[in-house]
């Protein structure tokens, strides 16, 4: 687990920092929703905890979409009016409210599974839609670094 962390993590961070330079917020955002850090976590925990603690543990990370789209669409919204302070804050408040509920809906009825999947196709057609920028954006030689060591948190 280590590993991951020390190498992976960072690694994540430095490939999504050169296509974010390279081709732009938006393609480096939507890489980000990518499992790279997940997927190799799972496959340990199920190698040293078994299938079923495994599995338990690929539900929680199912169920964990809900808080998630729940934190990016409240910041995509807020973003438009409200400082990053405000929005940060008022986002996490919403992913804490909506992860409880996820937790607590996980040990319930099956049927209640299709909720993720209901909540990611709500937000894929209720996100806000701005213009993309062409605007030429200065990248600070530390900015890469300083994120890749974030990271490590």
């Amino acid at each position: 687990m280590l590993i991951v962390k020390l190498i992976m993590v960072p690694l994540a961070l430095l490939l999504l920092g050169i296509v974010e330079r390279l081709h732009g917020p938006r393609l480096a955002g939507w890489l980000s929703g990518f499992p790279v850090v997940a997927f190799p976590l799972l496959i340990l925990i199920t190698r040293q905890q078994g299938v079923h603690f495994g599995t338990a543990a690929a539900l929680g990370g199912y169920f964990g979409l809900v808080p998630w789209l729940g934190f990016t669409k409240t910041y995509a919204w807020l973003s438009r009016s409200s400082n990053w302070v405000l929005t940060s804050l008022i986002s996490f408040l919403v992913w804490s409210a909506l992860a409880v509920g996820a937790v607590a809906l996980q040990s319930g009825p099956h049927w209640l599974q299709i909720l993720p999947l209901i909540a990611f196709l709500a937000a894929v057609f209720s996100y806000p839609r701005g213009r993309p920028s062409d605007e030429e954006r200065e990248h600070i030689w530390w900015g890469l670094p300083v994120r890749m060591a974030g990271g490590l948190w």
